[in-house]
């Protein structure tokens, strides 16, 4: 029997490709992560509200006064924002522009843990996320 005594990991990351079309919109990136609400509202009951992110404070504070709506609102700007992103040196091909990005659901970070627990569910017909696993 082997007896393991050194550091361990139970580490959930996925590495994915974000493909995003030039005709793509922020609007309809908000309006694809609305039916999404369920999972943010879940996410955020998994860190209690205090996810990293750019409007850290501003989404823990909403979530900590009940006010789930505005924090779920918040939260989907953040990952957005994230899909919007073309990150550095993205590729080109044709009217879409490629970029790869991680997803984990342990460092807290918004956009990686929203990206790791349902990002397989993210696209529209100008965004299109896989998984690399």
């Amino acid at each position: 029997m082997k007896i393991r005594t050194d550091y361990v990991t139970n580490s959930s990351s996925s590495s994915f490709i974000i493909a995003k079309h030039k005709s793509c919109t922020i609007d309809e990136l908000k309006e694809m992560l609305n039916k999404h609400r369920k999972n943010i509202h879940e996410l955020l009951d998994s860190y209690d509200g205090d996810l990293y992110c750019e409007y850290r404070s501003d989404i823990r504070d909403a979530y900590n006064s009940n006010n789930f709506d505005k924090a779920i609102d918040l939260a989907i700007d953040v990952i957005a924002e994230g899909l919007w992103k073309d990150g550095w040196n993205p590729m080109q091909l044709d009217n879409w522009s490629i970029k790869s990005s991680y997803g984990s659901n342990e460092d807290g970070e918004l956009f990686g843990c929203a990206l790791y627990d349902f990002g397989w569910d993210m696209d529209t017909e100008h965004l299109k996320v896989m998984r690399g696993d």
